[in-house]
């Protein structure tokens, strides 16, 4: 009976996918490769989002996951991942996006933010025409800048809850980045 309550707390303690939608998003393969790719961070959990904000989430009928967005951003019919991860020590997080090809991961952007993973969010984009909405102060900095992304694919938005968010596409065998909100 001891051993059925020391068990019973030990899966408590530690959720598997089956118990966080947002650890349940990501691939065994996936999650296996960002812990030893990035073993200073952690996929975020769907517990590491304020109570107030999936409440918000779910009655604007948003993205289920505040941390992990699917979509086929290449067009190849298989599902990519933007998955926002957790520092395990400091109040920063990591964006990785990354595309299945051929049954493997490659992750192929990585984006830092010193914002604490309670703010951090990563979802979906549907195709279409977005326009840069942020405005610089530095001029050579804005020449850097696209000012809008027509895509033909989805694509992930990602960033600072009711903050600054960028759209990522991919286009023409690469990452495209454009500030949409502020």
């Amino acid at each position: 009976m001891i051993f059925v309550s020391l068990l019973a707390a030990t899966s408590i303690a530690a959720p598997s996918p089956a118990n966080d939608i947002c650890l349940a998003m990501v691939p065994p393969k996936l999650s296996a490769q960002i812990a030893v790719e990035h073993p200073d961070y952690a996929i975020a959990k769907l517990t590491d989002a304020l109570v107030d904000r999936l409440l918000a989430i779910a009655d604007a009928g948003g993205w289920p996951c505040p941390f992990v967005a699917i979509a086929d951003v290449d067009g190849d019919g298989t599902l990519d991942r933007g998955i926002m991860l957790r520092h395990k020590t400091q109040a920063s997080v990591r964006l990785l996006l990354a595309r299945q090809i051929d049954d493997k991961w490659r992750i192929e952007l990585q984006k830092d933010w010193p914002i604490p993973i309670t703010a951090a969010l990563v979802e979906p984009l549907e195709a279409g025409l977005y326009e840069q909405k942020r405005a610089g102060t530095s001029t050579a900095a804005q020449l850097d800048n696209l000012n809008s992304i027509q895509s033909d694919n989805a694509g992930f938005l990602a960033g600072q809850d009711e903050s600054a968010k960028a759209a990522f596409f991919y286009q023409n065998s690469k990452w495209q980045e454009l500030w949409i909100e502020d």
